[in-house]
């Protein structure tokens, strides 16, 4: 008897590894659709103990985009705010980071025009050093222009 999608047993697309798979996706896909800096931290906020290395790139990436639309003293303490959060994240997780994930925290880190903390910096300059061959050109010419 074929199970087929949903029937569970982990073996196919409907259940085991791939329900967490599920959930990074629409976690991703909220992070991606929050309209604002205070809905994208109340998010991380909620979710961060379930935030992979994905989450938190994609994050970044967010927080950049929203910034450059973000005005006034009160925006610029959420965006710090925000992006304390996130560079508390890629502290942990930065082993886990690829090539992806390398340029778009740093492309984000320049675009909000924050000083990621010299330890930060250096530990995803080493990674990006020991995984540079696995870099495409997209993600060169964004790391490069970091």
């Amino acid at each position: 008897m074929s199970r087929g999608r949903g029937g569970g047993g982990g073996g196919g697309r409907g259940g085991g590894p791939n329900q967490r798979t599920w959930g990074d996706h629409s976690l991703n896909q909220q992070i991606r659709q929050s309209e604002s800096v205070e809905q994208l931290r109340d998010l991380i906020v909620a979710r961060r103990d379930t935030f992979t290395q994905i989450h938190t790139s994609t994050a970044f990436h967010t927080l950049a985009r929203l910034s450059k639309r973000a005005h006034g003293q009160r925006n610029k303490e959420n965006i710090s705010e925000t992006c304390e959060l996130l560079k508390h994240k890629a502290r942990q997780q930065h082993k886990q980071f690829g090539p992806q994930a390398i340029a778009n925290t740093l492309w984000a880190l320049a675009t909000i025009g924050d000083k990621a903390d010299a330890a930060l910096m250096a530990a995803l300059s080493r990674k990006a050093v020991m995984s540079a061959d696995k870099f495409n050109p997209q993600e060169i010419a964004n790391t490069l222009w970091a």
